[in-house]
């Protein structure tokens, strides 16, 4: 099974359209699209927007509340794989979103690096068999290409010994997770200060919701919840912002039967 989320340009296969929102950020439309690589995947766009059979779209498939969920980004921004945004979201390491991609760039490498040690082999007059059995692989092959192989083989095993040494050890490093805040109650929330949509929205803001999904859940807070559920909602993103956008994120999708819209760089305001 695919691991995801993954980053990297999608080819579609086929779209179907799905339903229409309207909302103060003007009209959306949800598309579900089989990608190479991925089948049934929600892409949620701002009209008027098309998705074209056989074109390439650069970003991230992930998975929601709903199902696989696409979300189109520009190449090259900046957001490297240790890469924080302002929001505070982490992206994951390439060899997490995309594993067969790092698979194929060690094992180009080690190959590379094979055909050049028995370059060097045969200028110092050193069959390249005789070196093999030296190294401890037992009955290394007599064709060139196996010895290429075999070679290669042996660079990619250190190389993987190495990684996985090193992810041990920041393994050790890493601090603890913090365990999940339990459910707050009505006494927590002090003298149950009004919430306005400002302080709401720097709120979803400082969550890590970009400039279309937070007033989208802002306005899905202050006109749709009750005083104390907003109180629960002001009180969650200032002490567990990421629980609690996950839990406003299923109950907007409950709502309004469509997930929470987000900005794409192709679409206008």
């Amino acid at each position: 099974m695919p691991e995801w989320p993954q980053q990297k340009e999608w080819t579609v296969l086929a779209v179907r359209e799905g339903k229409k929102n309207l909302n103060t950020h003007g009209e959306f439309q949800a598309f579900y699209i089989d990608f190479q690589g991925a089948d049934d995947v929600n892409w949620y766009r701002k009209l008027p927007a098309t998705v074209e059979v056989g074109k390439s779209y650069f970003g991230t498939i992930s998975e929601g509340e709903r199902g696989l969920r696409f979300k189109k980004e520009t190449p090259g921004n900046g957001a490297g794989p240790e890469h924080k945004s302002t929001g505070g979201r982490q992206m994951k390491p390439e060899s997490e979103w995309d594993p067969e991609k790092v698979a194929r760039m060690g094992r180009a490498h080690a190959q590379g690096v094979a055909i050049r040690i028995m370059e060097y082999l045969q200028r110092q007059n050193t069959h390249p068999v005789d070196a093999l059995a030296a190294s401890g692989i037992g009955d290394p092959p007599e064709d060139t290409l196996g010895l290429l192989f075999a070679i290669s083989d042996l660079l990619a095993q250190d190389v993987d010994t190495a990684g996985e040494r090193a992810k041990a050890a920041a393994s050790l490093d890493k601090p603890a997770e913090p365990k999940p805040a339990p459910m707050m109650t009505r006494q927590a929330f002090g003298n149950d200060e009004p919430v306005d949509e400002t302080t709401m929205r720097n709120l979803c803001e400082a969550a890590g919701l970009d400039k279309v999904a937070a007033p989208a859940l802002t306005e899905f807070i202050c006109k749709r919840l009750n005083a104390e559920q907003k109180q629960r909602a002001k009180v969650g993103l200032e002490t567990e912002p990421q629980v609690v956008v996950g839990q406003l994120r299923t109950a907007y999708g409950e709502t309004f039967g469509s997930d929470l819209p987000e900005d794409g760089s192709d679409v206008p305001f």
